[in-house]
């Protein structure tokens, strides 16, 4: 019998059913009632009955059973009728004058209304002057909060507020019961932008007696801090309430998205273990939070991402969508040959059908390129005016293999992401992280094509490799900042960065000798340094004088050490100062030799200093060098 159930007229019998049982709650009135009503309520249902199982009308009085008994009515103070059965030889309750064996109880079925909300249909018959008397019953406040749901979802947060709102009256006595509607009226609230309803509600909670309901409001606190970038005060109220419930299932993903905020993935897995741990000795916990927890100990900043709602017609989605779908990047550019002496210098230039997209592109999109060698510039237009250019990409999937339009997409996106908290920034990251995967793809594309002997350069005075280049140099920061990525990809990105622009206008040469010193390699730090002798910034130099102490060669660093202290006597004070003080970045820029330039090399290279022994042995060699 049970697949005799039509989903599209169950919700409007069962409404039926309630609104009948509000009028009159007698059990063998109902019987009667659906018996001869249900079949022309629910015609389709009643047309699917095998005739073999009996009539019709007693397969709707086995669902006027369970009807009967899964509803909340008013007679009983909106709490479940009392479920007893006659005996199987006494009269039948539903008035045939058999008995219970030979009636009603061969009609019993398994359980269709089980954990189904029906008080939300009966609470369909209510007016707003009775919803107000609620909190006056027994009424299950979980059923309250999933009723204010579904109305919500109807297009009725007017009437949806209007069920919660009386429970928090001020004549009302907060007790743990509320922890279920609070949430729901703090979002409702939101939603129909009530900020100061919502800010009283949350102070009176923040204020009750119960601790379970108090520990609430502090987590909603935690959370309005988050959004508005105050992560120490996020933390402050977080503490608060675990320290009223430690064990409340709502604090595990709280405090993942606390870490996640911060950066820290990897304390954030840590936790997401702890917690997966302590709550699967609860059987009270939820399966779809234990599931949750455990993607976190993989990838927390995914999983609570996959948990929030999607707009399916934001540009971010559209366009990760489109990249999804995308085949691989094709040849679409010619290597042009400018230079062919030892190395041949070459230009990236778009084949005739890419250079016709792509100047449609800069014909509709608005975007706005950095100056000089900047990875960054305000691209907010390009998002404004996202209405015009997606219908291009999607009519033109060849942009989608143009470095100049990966490049204008990656810079608007990374204009987001400095305004954006790092939990709402998931989808950006992903976005961003999916460009520059696929301009790297796309350019080892183009540059299978050249089987030289000689390297292939892409010089970056060339301006048609610029955005080529740039969003290499993005993605070699991409890969830095990306906690669990190896540092393999991230030195093999900076290797190639100075092998196609061997002038290196990104100063990526810094980066990657501070690495070698790192990973255990300083030969290649003595190599780079090497490579530019005339270095006019101090990392390579100074980084070149620890990688002779590190290979063993003393004699040789001082010999360096001395060549290069009166170059940058600054960035040396600094190193060897015990607690020198931050100094105030200047907007325009980092000064060379000044005490910025410092702060930063001292920043990326004392834990190696220090480690290797060479910090001792450096201050040893100034003393020595100062009294010369």
């Amino acid at each position: 019998m049970l697949d005799t159930l039509n989903p599209d007229e169950l919700p409007f019998l069962l409404s039926c059913s309630a609104r009948k049982l509000c009028q009159s709650p007698e059990l063998t009135e109902f019987l009667v009632w659906i018996s001869q009503t249900g079949p022309a309520l629910a015609p389709n249902m009643a047309s699917q009955i095998d005739s073999a199982a009996g009539p019709a009308e007693h397969f709707f009085k086995a669902i006027g059973l369970q009807i009967y008994h899964s509803t909340p009515l008013p007679a009983y103070d909106l709490s479940l009728p009392p479920a007893s059965r006659p005996g199987r030889n006494a009269p039948c309750f539903c008035g045939s004058g058999r008995k219970y064996k030979h009636c009603c109880q061969q009609l019993e079925m398994p359980p269709l209304l089980e954990n189904y909300n029906m008080l939300r249909h009966v609470l369909d018959h209510y007016s707003q002057k009775d919803l107000a008397a609620l909190p006056n019953t027994q009424a299950d406040p979980l059923a309250i909060a999933d009723t204010a749901e579904q109305w919500l979802k109807e297009g009725n947060p007017k009437r949806a507020i209007a069920l919660l709102e009386p429970w928090f009256k001020a004549n009302v006595k907060l007790g743990k019961h509320h922890a279920a509607l609070f949430q729901p009226l703090m979002a409702l609230y939101l939603d129909q932008q009530h900020p100061v309803k919502r800010k009283r509600l949350l102070e009176r909670v923040c204020n009750s007696e119960d601790r379970t309901l108090k520990s609430s409001g502090y987590q909603s606190r935690a959370s309005i801090e988050l959004d508005n970038g105050n992560i120490d005060d996020a933390w402050h109220y977080f503490t608060q309430a675990q320290q009223l419930t430690p064990n409340h299932p709502d604090l595990a993903l709280l405090e993942i998205i606390l870490h996640c905020s911060q950066g820290n993935e990897t304390h954030a897995k840590s936790r997401a273990r702890f917690w997966l741990a302590r709550l699967q000795q609860n059987h009270n916990t939820s399966p779809e939070l234990l599931e949750l927890l455990a993607q976190c100990t993989e990838d927390p900043l995914g999983a609570i991402f996959d948990t929030l709602p999607s707009q399916p017609d934001s540009p971010i989605h559209t366009l990760l969508t489109l990249l999804s779908e995308a085949p691989n990047p094709g040849a679409v550019y010619t290597l042009d040959v400018y230079n062919e002496n030892d190395n041949i210098e070459a230009a990236l230039r778009p084949k005739p059908k890419q250079a016709r997209a792509e100047n449609l592109w800069r014909q509709t999109a608005s975007s706005n390129k950095p100056s000089l060698t900047y990875l960054q510039a305000d691209n907010h237009g390009l998002w404004e005016a996202a209405e015009n250019w997606l219908p291009l990409l999607q009519q033109h999937p060849i942009l989608l293999d143009s470095f100049t339009v990966l490049d204008d997409l990656v810079l608007a996106t990374d204009t987001l992401l400095e305004c954006a908290p790092e939990i709402e920034a998931r989808p950006l990251l992903l976005l961003q992280q999916t460009l520059l995967e696929r301009a790297h793809t796309l350019l080892e594309t183009q540059l299978q094509r050249h089987k030289g002997s000689k390297a292939l350069q892409l010089p970056w005075a060339i301006l048609e490799n610029r955005p080529a280049l740039r969003l290499l140099a993005q993605r070699a920061s991409m890969l830095d900042a990306l906690d669990d990525e190896p540092y393999e990809a991230y030195r093999a990105q900076l290797e190639q960065l100075i092998a196609l622009n061997p002038n290196d206008n990104h100063g990526i040469r810094a980066e990657l000798s501070t690495l070698c010193l790192a990973i255990g390699d300083p030969q290649r730090a003595i190599e780079l340094s090497d490579a530019y002798p005339e270095d006019m910034l101090c990392p390579l130099p100074l980084n070149q004088v620890l990688a002779m102490y590190m290979t063993g060669h003393a004699g040789q660093a001082l010999g360096q050490l001395t060549k290069v202290a009166e170059r940058f006597p600054v960035a040396l004070k600094m190193l060897l100062a015990k607690s020198p003080r931050q100094p105030t970045f200047s907007e325009h820029g980092v000064s060379l030799g000044g005490k910025e330039e410092a702060w930063l090399y001292r920043e990326s290279t004392l834990h190696l200093w220090q480690q290797s022994g060479a910090l001792t042995w450096l201050q040893q060699a100034m003393k020595a060098l100062d009294r010369k």
